[in-house]
């Protein structure tokens, strides 16, 4: 139960992160999307601005997914407590996000096509992917700090 609602909880998080690009892809203000990694080429071929968001919107939200759902695993499975760090505490999480966002940037943007960290898209999109991630493990401690009484014990 408490895996299901912690990749709900990361989910919803996820989404309401994402709402500042969705609002700006509404209005097309700007081809930069705020906190979601931008994917200009898949494999090779140059994406559409629909297309563009769309993927950047599914990479985001699957990892958003993944966060909660591995994080939640972990500490069921005992890691964090081998290690000497609290479940469900903001330290642990951040750095869990840390530990998350060196996954993505070594094996979720190659997959992607964009390179390690998405360096063939931009220098800098490594800052963005580590503030988003950091971003995403603090709004799902907040979330977990109310459910802790009943779960996430």
């Amino acid at each position: 139960m408490e895996l299901i609602l912690g990749l709900s909880i990361s989910g919803i998080i996820g989404f309401i992160l994402a709402i500042p690009a969705i609002l700006t892809e509404i209005s097309r203000r700007t081809k930069n999307l705020p906190l979601l990694l931008d994917v200009h080429f898949f494999r090779g071929r140059k994406l559409t601005d629909g297309e563009a968001f769309a993927l950047s919107l599914l990479f985001h939200l699957v990892t958003s997914i993944l966060f909660g759902a591995l994080y939640v695993y972990l500490v069921q499975s005992g890691l964090f407590a081998a290690v000497q760090f609290a479940d469900y505490s903001l330290l642990s999480i951040l750095i869990f996000g840390v530990v998350f966002w060196l996954l993505i940037g070594l094996i979720g943007t190659p997959i992607l096509g964009i390179g390690i960290f998405g360096k063939k898209e931009s220098p800098h999109i490594w800052h963005e992917l580590l503030f988003g991630h950091l971003l995403l493990a603090f709004g799902v401690w907040l979330v977990i700090q109310a459910y802790q009484p009943i779960f996430f014990v």
